[in-house]
């Protein structure tokens, strides 16, 4: 038992911080945004809603590293980290509404 908290905690603690900083440095560089001022304003909303569905996924992790084998569990957490890759890449682009400059938005209609 004490393998699965292990394996959840060093997921969620180590695991997560270090992916969340990779995926905003590389996507700064593929979107050709300076690194460190996106790293700087989206690091930590980022890594906190990340985190929020980390918790919530945190009871199915731990059944997974628990109880099922390792065939099957290599599915359940892909499912886990496809549901927290998307938080996290909802969480960064937020801003991405704001019009561009000098384009003309229509008025919405409500």
């Amino acid at each position: 038992m004490w393998a699965a908290v292990a394996a959840v905690a060093i997921d969620e603690l180590v695991i997560d911080p270090i992916d969340v900083l990779i995926y905003l440095s590389f996507t700064s560089i593929i979107e050709r945004e300076p690194v460190v001022a996106r790293v700087r304003e989206k690091y930590w909303p980022t890594l906190l809603g990340g985190l929020g569905v980390s918790l919530m996924l945190c009871p199915v992790q731990f059944v997974s590293f628990r109880y099922l084998p390792v065939s099957t569990r290599v599915l359940v957490v892909n499912f886990c980290d496809l549901a927290w890759m998307a938080a996290v890449s909802f969480t960064s682009h937020k801003s991405w509404s704001k019009p561009l400059a000098g384009v003309e938005m229509p008025n919405q209609v409500l």
